[in-house]
């Protein structure tokens, strides 16, 4: 930490009694138990290598679709972090039909495009547990405008959940030990898919083969390892079969 003779006004709000230049008084800091889910598109590193055009076009499509739920479900927070997104709730019902209706969006999309050239893939996972928001850095605790703190997120369920992702399967969500609640969510996979009236599991379970298998013709040029491709198809393979008979499929 700084001490020292202080050369600046613009440096008077961060520097306590003690001299101490950019003090957080960590006692004051508050925390609240949030649902928190990480979303990102599959393969950005490899589709921005290849066309910053096309990644863009993938990411400013993907974050219309979240601020979308945004302005539905206001009693939520969104944090964007350039192909992702986290979203924090506070109520179980909350997050779960949100992320039925956001999933259920991106696949239409998804099935919509049917070159598959111009489609991108999403997944994601939740996690639970004590967090701290923008909304609970005061001034009681630091110096740090109200316009900036309130991107700001922190907390361990902010890296399970973006550690889990890559356990989910494609346009799947895996849920996070921390998260499996009784009466919420269960088992591994959050199955947004269940009571499907518009016909769009059948669509995505085909677009979805259809993607994979084209990304396999053309692996070399997309730079896309095999062994990782196949993993994917089985992965959708065993998240469609998952909709018979998973914990949650009854919780929609």
């Amino acid at each position: 930490m700084f001490k020292g003779t202080i050369k600046s006004v613009c440096d008077m709000d961060n520097i306590n009694e003690q001299g101490q230049k950019y003090y957080v008084n960590s006692k004051n800091i508050a925390y609240k138990n949030k649902y928190v889910c990480w979303i990102d598109i599959m393969g950005t590193k490899n589709t921005m290598l290849e066309s910053n055009e096309i990644a863009a076009n993938f990411i400013l499509r993907f974050h219309q679709a979240v601020l979308s739920m945004k302005e539905r479900f206001t009693d939520m927070k969104y944090y964007p972090v350039m192909d992702g997104v986290y979203i924090t709730a506070e109520k179980y019902d909350r997050m779960q039909r949100m992320l039925k209706e956001l999933f259920t969006d991106l696949a239409t999309v998804f099935c919509q495009q049917k070159a598959n050239r111009h489609r991108f893939v999403i997944r994601g996972a939740i996690a639970y547990g004590a967090v701290i928001d923008g909304s609970l850095i005061t001034s009681n605790v630091c110096q740090i405008s109200p316009n900036y703190r309130k991107l700001m997120l922190l907390g361990l369920p902010v890296i399970q959940a973006y550690q889990s992702e890559k356990e989910a399967p494609p346009f799947g969500l895996y849920i996070h030990e921390s998260a499996r609640i009784p009466k919420n969510f269960q088992g591994r996979y959050f199955i947004w898919l269940c009571n499907d009236s518009s016909g769009i599991t059948k669509k995505l379970h085909k677009s979805i083969n259809s993607y994979f298998n084209w990304c396999y013709a053309y692996r070399l040029y997309l730079q896309l390892d095999e062994s990782k491709i196949n993993r994917y198809k089985e992965q959708v393979k065993e998240f469609f079969g998952c909709l018979q008979w998973s914990p949650n499929r009854n919780n929609m």
